[in-house]
């Protein structure tokens, strides 16, 4: 199946169920928006995955909602055991100005794989290029944050297999190949998707196959031998693109660390 894109209307569902709850939050005045996202929406789920809705809302409704009323589930009844068909999540405008808002990058993510189906007034549209635009203005301090995450994830790898803690010091290699995962896709400009699709979404972008190997080889048995592999490569990358802030750890620790105050250092990232 083929990532959905913004020319998509509501053909690309089939089920009957499904059609007639969408075809309601059409009618409906409250609704400023409707978009698919999820794996059915890029492409990357079975034929049988349950869809993902976003449904747009006027704050002054939303505002009005029970907390249980800001999602609803279709369930196939029809089927044993029942499978869920859409799952509609239901925001606001301030809802969309918390994620525009947010440094996480999954946040930003699920509006660039989103499709929409309706947006009568463009309101739709509006928030899907402010939360999905990449910041490149913050690209150097991007950069350099998750830069710091995956060297302190490898230090700590280090100490800790020096001292016998061999679970802690495994742990710390996953954080480290995590957090050159998330350096990667800054690199390449774009926010970090959900890293349960990394290997679809980095080959889509543009991930050759050497590298996609290192990085695959270090997931499945990371040690400091690889996660060194990676950290040179992106360090290399890094050079490329024209800065110079890994050849200084020190600064480049110190910078993350002061700048904002001591959150920024995991201000890119949720490890």
């Amino acid at each position: 199946m083929k990532r959905a894109n913004d020319n998509q209307t509501l053909d690309i569902i089939t089920d009957p169920q499904v059609r007639t709850k969408i075809e309601e939050y059409i009618q409906d005045t409250n609704v400023l928006g409707i978009m698919l996202w999820g794996s059915r929406a890029t492409g990357f789920g079975a034929s049988d995955s349950d869809w993902d809705a976003l449904v747009l809302v006027t704050d002054k409704f939303y505002n009005g909602l029970d907390m249980k009323e800001t999602a609803y589930v279709v369930i196939d009844e029809l089927t044993e055991p029942r499978r869920v068909l859409i799952d509609f999540s239901i925001w606001s405008e301030e809802c969309a100005q918390q994620i525009y808002e947010s440094p996480m990058d999954i946040d930003h993510w699920a509006w660039i794989e989103g499709t929409i189906i309706h947006d009568p007034i463009g309101k739709m549209v509006e928030w899907k290029k402010k939360i999905s635009r990449y910041p490149e203005e913050e690209q150097e301090e991007r950069l350099k944050s998750k830069f710091v995450q995956l060297l302190v994830a490898r230090y700590y790898a280090v100490v800790t297999a020096k001292r016998g803690f061999e679970p802690d010091s495994k742990l710390n290699l996953y954080r480290a190949i995590l957090s050159a995962i998330h350096l990667w896709f800054s690199l390449q400009k774009t926010w970090t998707p959900s890293l349960k699709w990394w290997s679809k979404n980095a080959k889509q972008i543009g991930m050759n196959e050497e590298t996609f190997i290192l990085f695959s080889d270090a997931l499945k048995n990371p040690t400091l031998d690889n996660i060194g592999l990676i950290e040179n490569y992106l360090k290399e990358e890094i050079i490329a693109q024209g800065y110079t802030f890994p050849n200084d750890f020190l600064q480049m620790l110190l910078e993350t660390i002061h700048r904002d105050g001591r959150p920024y250092v995991i201000k890119h990232s949720y490890l």
